[in-house]
């Protein structure tokens, strides 16, 4: 007998020790069957050797890697990729798998390898009827950018987590691109894709199709006394004034903010640059601070 048909058979096996029914089992071909059966070991081995080292939102990204090329390879078997679980699925599958992992080494490569006969649909199962749906919209992000005028709401939409902007931009179907305002947690639908605009605050959404242009117009650098930004800058240097700090951020094409300290000890980088602002500025008696901003 060959290894290959040996591991099937004990695949078969397998699925039926842990109450899966044979016939579901038998449904997956032996390519299929091989490649879970890969997976759920691989899941195990990853958690047993990284556990204590790592946290659990680290394992979390163990198994993410892990699961993502061999379950890859599951949904390409034969050729076809109908069938194929969702996004959602995945990253359930993966949070079930990591924590039954952590439950201990005894039997888990049984218990995940149960979760994937359950959750991942057999290549050459008669599709369920459903409703058509339209196909996922697909955004390409740019940021400290942003798109003047054309609002679909002129209000926006207010939505503390970043994720949760996005997704309320990309579920609307009359929305050809969208503005996501990192400062004041908004998101701005678009009707029309029109030139962009240098922006410190914002980050748009646009078809990849359809990149708009900036246009060479100036771009000011808006000043705030007794405010700084946080982050991670892209340079530090110590400069002798605010205005040094503001030229220098002026020239570098890369940087969209700065933060000068007033108050440094003697040696030390007082002009921070940045490529980025995720949050708005906070209040800082010892500094004082810029941002980009394009006029339309």
């Amino acid at each position: 007998m060959s290894r290959f048909k040996f591991i099937w058979g004990l695949g078969i096996a397998l699925a039926c020790s842990l109450c899966v029914s044979t016939t579901s089992a038998q449904q997956f071909d032996p390519g299929q069957f091989q490649l879970i059966e890969e997976t759920a070991a691989s899941i195990c081995n990853t958690v047993r050797e990284a556990k204590g080292r790592k946290n659990e939102v680290q394992l979390q990204g163990e198994v993410n890697t892990k699961m993502g090329g061999l379950i890859g390879k599951v949904v390409d078997v034969g050729g076809s990729g109908e069938g194929s679980v969702t996004g959602e699925q995945f990253e359930g599958l993966s949070r079930e798998a990591t924590a039954s992992a952590l439950e201990g080494d005894r039997g888990c490569r049984e218990r995940v390898f149960k979760m994937m006969l359950d959750k991942f649909p057999p290549r050459n199962q008669a599709p369920q009827e459903h409703p058509p749906q339209a196909p996922p919209r697909h955004f390409l992000l740019m940021a400290n950018r942003d798109i003047y005028g054309h609002d679909i709401d002129k209000n926006g939409v207010f939505e503390k987590t970043e994720s949760g902007r996005q997704k309320f931009c990309e579920a609307n179907n009359a929305c050809v691109a969208f503005v996501l305002d990192r400062w004041n947690h908004k998101c701005y639908l678009k009707d029309k894709i029109a030139t962009t605009l240098v922006s410190a605050r914002s980050v748009i959404g646009v078809n990849a199709a359809q990149v708009p242009t900036t246009p060479d117009t100036e771009t000011k650098i808006n000043i705030r006394n007794k405010r700084r930004f946080d982050g991670t800058p892209i340079e530090r240097i110590r400069v002798s004034s605010r205005n040094k700090c503001r030229d220098l951020c002026k020239k570098e094409e890369s940087c969209v903010a700065f933060t000068f300290f007033l108050r440094s000890v003697i040696g030390e980088d007082n002009c921070l640059i940045f490529d980025e602002t995720k949050t708005e500025y906070m209040p800082d008696n010892t500094a004082d601070s810029g941002w980009k901003e394009q006029s339309p």
